[in-house]
């Protein structure tokens, strides 16, 4: 059962990261910060993923992962949408056209990840 927990808190985790990210860049567009530091999101994302892991096993980690996209990039366009109402009109559907980031997913491709996770999810049910 503390398996779904930190399946929980892994949603709770990619949320608060995209709503973190979206003030930082709210800020960091309005003074002209440039400086790209997706390196330092991919370390504390990996440093949650070997904890969750630590703390759980495949399933949950698989459905973490999967799951991780729709949420944060979601959460971060809403986020920056109610910073500015000009910014990511279509809020937590919305895609991005300015990332920096290597991996970047748009809506249909966050819903088909999302899918994934949720079958993950219950393969941990079945198989527990």
């Amino acid at each position: 059962m503390i398996v779904y927990v930190f399946a929980i808190l892994g949603c709770i985790y990619a949320s608060i990261e995209g709503v973190r990210e979206a003030y930082y860049y709210h800020v960091a567009v309005s003074q002209g910060f440039k400086k790209n530091i997706h390196w330092l999101y991919l370390f504390q994302r990996t440093l949650f993923t070997i904890l969750l892991f630590s703390q759980t096993n495949f399933f949950i980690l698989a459905f973490f992962i999967l799951s991780f996209s729709f949420l944060h990039n979601g959460f971060y366009y809403l986020a920056r949408n109610k910073l500015d109402k000009l910014a990511y009109p279509k809020k937590f559907i919305d895609n991005s056209t300015t990332s920096t980031a290597i991996m970047e997913f748009n809506f249909i491709e966050r819903i088909i990840m999302l899918g994934f996770a949720i079958v993950f999810l219950i393969l941990n049910i079945i198989y527990r």
